[in-house]
């Protein structure tokens, strides 16, 4: 990849260092499991195409115009442009927001605290509304990456991609600006790991998962039945595992090690756990 330089024995972070300290270095692509590292002086811009490899993670340094032009979100009628970030019912959105059945909606005039005056239906084939959880990420599935970005860029980076499921941001630390890791997967075809102050958010009306409900009942657990067992998630995480899954009828949460199993029973006898919560389909 036109590489100015290949150095072994390296770190990500160091790599990354090495590619910002050096003007002509456009990206650069690492692999872990190697140690290795490739500085390039092209990127995507100058017609560079990438090629699915597992062991491999591309990256690129940010640009005043960005590749993915930022695509206006509008109403479904008006076509008054949305306003975001909004405030309705006391709380914040920057994206399309939904209330029940209702279909997404967003503000399209707000007054000076950005409090929504008008709100409309959006325009799915210009908008996304997005679900997003905090303190996870998906180490997998990634398109590209963009540095240097806040959270509302790296979703109106999603939002002008057509091919964007899912991001996630990561901040520098103590930092609102941070990594954006575009991707292509969302919940159900992905794995998932905690990471402390991380935040990973998809494309929520792409995916049935969000209109399948659980009651749960805590300090409970169900043993046995088990489909799959999941390490090192929370148990939001959990619970959408579970509804990607047709056979997946419950599941148990252990709040200290943030283990999850997913089960194909709803009827199995429970036994009291302290630290274990469990939770059914309606």
């Amino acid at each position: 990849m036109y590489a100015t330089g290949t150095f072994t024995h390296i770190a990500e972070e160091d790599c990354r260092r090495m590619c910002d300290a050096t003007s002509t270095c456009k990206s650069y692509d690492y692999s872990d499991v190697l140690d290795q590292c490739w500085i390039s002086y092209s990127d995507l811009y100058d017609g560079m195409t990438l090629q699915v490899n597992k062991y491999m993670k591309y990256c690129e340094k940010d640009h005043a115009v960005d590749p993915y032009p930022t695509r206006p979100c509008v109403a479904l009628g008006s076509q008054n442009e949305c306003i975001f970030p909004f405030t309705i019912f006391g709380q914040s959105y920057n994206s399309c927001f939904t209330l029940g059945n209702d279909p997404p909606s967003c503000a399209t005039s707000v007054d000076s605290f950005r409090n929504a005056q008008v709100t409309e239906a959006c325009n799915m084939n210009s908008c996304r509304t997005y679900r997003c959880y905090d303190n996870v990420h998906q180490p997998k599935h990634d398109r590209y990456v963009k540095y240097i970005h806040t959270q509302e860029e790296c979703q109106a980076q999603c939002d002008a991609d057509d091919l964007c499921v899912s991001f996630d941001f990561i901040p520098d630390t103590g930092l609102a600006s941070g990594r954006c890791y575009i991707q292509d997967a969302g919940m159900c075809n992905s794995e998932f790991k905690l990471h402390m102050g991380a935040r990973y958010c998809e494309v929520d009306h792409l995916s049935k998962i969000y209109s399948v409900e659980f009651v749960c009942v805590e300090k409970t657990h169900q043993p046995g039945a088990d489909l799959e067992v999941i390490e090192s998630v929370t148990q939001e995480i959990c619970e959408k595992k579970c509804a990607c899954r047709d056979d997946c009828l419950s599941f148990d949460y252990h709040t200290i090690t943030n283990k999850c199993w997913l089960s194909n029973s709803k009827t199995t006898k429970n036994v009291a756990h302290g630290v274990i919560n469990y939770c059914f389909r309606k």
